[in-house]
């Protein structure tokens, strides 16, 4: 499904609680820049004001179920009706990720799924790709838009820094072919049950007690190398071109 084609598609909605970030994509390493292009407006650029809706859907940690929520995740279903494409702009900020915060969970916070799950069945519905971008740092439990038969395609954009929205908006429509390669393993949430966080062996090892004096758990290990489990979502090294 990518990349897009502008003599296909002329009307996109862009949606998602990042679509519109901007100092969000500077990660928590910078300078300030004269400006900060937004995923929003590297699409607009590319295919013009007119062709693009636009609409949060839901806040970045906004619990799920909420009428408020259902209100926000309404209006993205609405910006996404009639429209060639969607594009999902989902992910995680230096609040939920930084040097002085580790995170209890590799799930995307709020209603992110819910609104995913949206947005899904109006593509599905409507036959058109639906395209999910993905802004973090760290690794995210992604199997949800992976087994989605109605995401077309994901795409991990980092903190892209001040033009992070040209070069999505490239990415997207094909101006250049993105061939990174994950530095990291992308686990399942399930792994947080398996190793402890300050479990820091990297093979893994027998054991049953459960810590402290009782003895060391076991470990699965971590890593490329080591772990062999089975809540591998994205290997390390995983990475596709359009080639």
């Amino acid at each position: 499904s990518l990349p897009l084609s502008q003599a296909s598609v002329s009307r996109v909605a862009v949606v998602g609680p990042l679509a519109n970030a901007t100092t969000e994509l500077l990660g928590n390493y910078f300078g300030w820049p004269s400006h900060v292009e937004s995923i929003l407006d590297g699409v607009r650029a590319e295919i013009g004001v007119q062709g693009v809706s636009f609409a949060p859907g839901c806040d970045l940690l906004s619990p799920p179920g909420s009428a408020a929520i259902h209100g926000k995740i309404a209006a993205a279903v609405r910006a996404a009706a009639g429209v060639d494409a969607i594009v999902l702009v989902v992910g995680l900020n230096c609040t939920i990720e930084n040097e002085r915060h580790d995170r209890s969970s590799l799930l995307l916070p709020g209603a992110q799924h819910e609104l995913l799950s949206a947005l899904s069945a109006a593509a599905g519905q409507a036959s058109i790709p639906l395209v999910v971008v993905v802004v973090a740092g760290g690794a995210i439990d992604l199997s949800m838009p992976r087994d989605d038969a109605n995401v077309s395609a994901i795409l991990l954009a980092g903190y892209g820094g001040q033009a992070a929205g040209t070069a999505v908006a490239d990415a997207l429509f094909g101006k250049f072919s993105p061939a990174g390669r994950l530095t990291q393993t992308f686990y399942s949430n399930a792994y947080l049950s398996e190793i402890g966080m300050p479990d820091m062996r990297m093979r893994p090892t027998t054991g049953t007690g459960t810590g402290g004096g009782g003895g060391a758990p076991a470990s699965p290990g971590r890593g490329y190398r080591f772990y062999q489990g089975p809540h591998i979502v994205y290997g390390f090294g995983h990475g596709l071109s359009y080639a």
